[in-house]
């Protein structure tokens, strides 16, 4: 299987051969690595989707900023004085990312995935990834430790309204 067109042909073959009699533990086993191979495909796809729409929603940027500081810590370096991470870089993207609240950048996926039962689920992990990347950076900027800004009046919205 190399995409998820392939995996629903292949569900269908598997159904097709249980009613010619195939063995039930034979179409199990079928089944069961098709849905791994399935899973598998669908977490490729939300990941790269996951960042673009972040790219899109103004986010990706802090995103990137800010698991760069994670990766190499600095003492006594807070979000505020990082590059990318200004009190203005952040203002910026906050403010795009709550005007794509109105109508999200999310992919369709219509010509990518034909089966609406696995379009659905991609939207909804990619929503629910950009939802948690908010959450972790508010998390961190209202933290006076890790975030270091005076003024949080860019934040509008708590992860719980988003």
């Amino acid at each position: 299987c190399k995409n998820l067109d392939d995996t629903v042909s292949l569900r269908q073959l598997i159904s097709i051969a249980r009613q010619a009699e195939l063995a039930a533990d034979v179409a199990l086993a079928l089944e069961s690595r098709v849905h791994e191979r399935e899973t598998a495909l669908i977490d490729i796809l939300v990941e790269k989707e996951t960042s673009d729409v972040l790219d899109l929603c103004g986010l990706g940027s802090l995103v990137t900023s800010s698991e760069r500081l994670e990766r190499e810590p600095v003492e006594d370096l807070v979000m505020a004085t990082y590059p990318g991470l200004t009190p203005e870089d952040v203002q910026n993207a906050m403010s795009e990312f709550y005007s794509s609240l109105y109508s999200p950048p999310l992919p369709s996926f219509e010509s990518t995935i034909k089966d609406p039962t696995l379009r659905k689920l991609a939207r909804s992990k990619i929503a629910k990834n950009v939802c948690l990347a908010y959450e972790s950076l508010y998390e961190n900027m209202t933290r006076p430790d890790k975030g270091g800004y005076e003024d949080l009046s860019f934040l509008g919205h708590t992860p719980q309204q988003v």
